[in-house]
């Protein structure tokens, strides 16, 4: 109900900026590749660890500014690939295999306000609730692996130092910190359990060039953007296997992104 609720918010700003306020709009595509570590802990030590080098990433992010110092973003990112994994079965067999389809899917809707400015630097802050799913890979060809599914929406608040180096070109560099709210992992085995994960929060780090070419109305952002995050242990429940009640839990774990990307932007009333 709640994810309902929040998405209703969402969709109801956009409609509102988008009517209210006749200003400048930006719409921007961009295509990147990225790198992924996922790693799961207990008392210190890995039990197991999922990695990609190459996977896919798309996004589309819609930016409106309805007065001189304050801005609306709404973006979308879809990552998919495969990745590996390696580990153990509950038995503590070694596994060591290619996972298949697995995708994150972020969304974000952001606000942003200037706070300081001074010639060619803009300091502002922006404060949003976003919404993440991963959808974490499996072994197609093993008919025992399983599909496990981490979503949650969270809160992120941060900074970007923005920095006109000329006419052209500006650069960005940002900070942001992420807390997850209710966040939950269902794991497509047996009778479909929930987990209710611990306390759960992100950081980000990102840098990017701007270049308006071929005109003031258009051009191309390159950039990189570290995306990290950590979830405490989760609570126990009950897998029903076969006939067999087993108690599970999800370990301590976290996960890095770095992410390059290129995109085009445009410019409109």
């Amino acid at each position: 109900m709640i994810e309902t609720y929040i998405a209703d918010i969402l969709f109801t700003a956009n409609f509102l900026l988008a009517t209210t306020y006749p200003f400048d709009k930006q719409l921007n595509i961009q295509l990147s590749t990225s790198s992924y570590k996922y790693q799961e802990y207990q008392n210190n030590k890995v039990l197991d660890k999922e990695t990609a080098n190459h996977l896919t990433n798309l996004a589309i992010s819609y930016k409106k500014q309805f007065s001189s110092t304050s801005y609306f973003q709404l973006s979308v990112n879809y990552l998919y690939g495969n990745s590996k994994y390696e580990g153990s079965t509950w038995d503590g067999t070694s596994l060591s295999y290619t996972t298949n389809n697995s995708y994150l899917l972020n969304t974000l809707s952001n606000f942003e306000f200037n706070i300081y400015k001074y010639h060619f630097y803009t300091l502002n802050t922006n404060l949003g609730i976003g919404y993440r799913l991963w959808a974490r890979g499996y072994n197609e060809n093993d008919p025992n692996d399983y599909r496990e599914y981490y979503k949650w929406f969270y809160s992120s608040i941060g900074l970007n130092n923005i920095i006109q180096l000329n006419h052209n070109i500006t650069s960005n560099i940002s900070i942001k910190y992420n807390h997850a709210i209710n966040p939950t992992l269902k794991v497509i085995l047996g009778n479909n359990p929930t987990l209710n994960l611990g306390d759960t929060y992100g950081k980000e780090f990102g840098i990017n060039f701007k270049f308006k070419y071929p005109s003031k109305r258009q051009g191309f952002i390159l950039g990189y953007k570290y995306t990290y995050w950590k979830s405490n242990k989760s609570n126990e429940t009950t897998l029903v296997l076969n006939g067999d009640n087993i108690q599970i839990y999800e370990p301590n774990s976290d996960s890095k992104l770095n992410t390059y990307y290129i995109s085009y932007f445009v410019l409109y009333k």
